[in-house]
């Protein structure tokens, strides 16, 4: 008996569950950052470069996007956490290539309205002798929507990069 009463207590939190999740809302984490990261790539029998790299975010234009309408980006609604720069210090041992990773933050707060918003990043052109910088801007899409939780207010509810003359998107950046 207390076995079978088991079996319909599970059921009922089943049925339950699968009601709650036929309301309408959509379930996803609101993003609040994502990730930029400089790969440096050498021939394997070099240290890391005595350098520091730097980028720049800026709104972008008002355009199309995978066929929807797209909003200039709104000031401040991208940051950089690492102050816009990456250093590298040459390591002991040598390796074919090296990374720094850093946040870029979202600010869901600027925007006024929901939609998708358009930014660039940019690394900035150095001057360190054998260094190839990649000044190809990075265009950000922020997908920004009505918060979930019945409050005002808006948040991100995706984040897509594409770089110049490539279709591959992602949700992370690297340069």
């Amino acid at each position: 008996m207390k076995r079978r009463m088991n079996k319909r207590m599970a059921t009922a939190a089943l049925a339950g569950a699968m009601v709650l999740s036929m309301n309408g809302m959509s379930a996803f984490a609101a993003v609040t950052d994502f990730n930029l990261t400089k790969k440096v790539t050498t021939d394997g029998n070099t240290h890391a470069p005595n350098t520091t790299f730097r980028f720049t975010i800026t709104e972008g234009d008002a355009s199309t996007f995978e066929g929807a309408v797209v909003s200039a980006g709104v000031k401040d609604g991208l940051t950089l956490d690492t102050a816009n720069n990456f250093s590298f210090a040459p390591e002991a041992d040598t390796s074919a290539f090296y990374t720094k990773t850093g946040k870029i933050k979202v600010h869901p707060e600027v925007f006024t309205e929901p939609g998708i918003y358009h930014y660039l990043v940019t690394e900035t052109q150095g001057t360190y002798n054998g260094i190839t910088y990649d000044v190809t801007p990075r265009h950000v899409y922020v997908y920004v929507v009505n918060k979930t939780d019945g409050k005002d207010g808006y948040e991100v509810q995706a984040v897509k990069v594409v770089k110049d003359g490539e279709t591959d998107k992602a949700d992370d950046l690297e340069i």
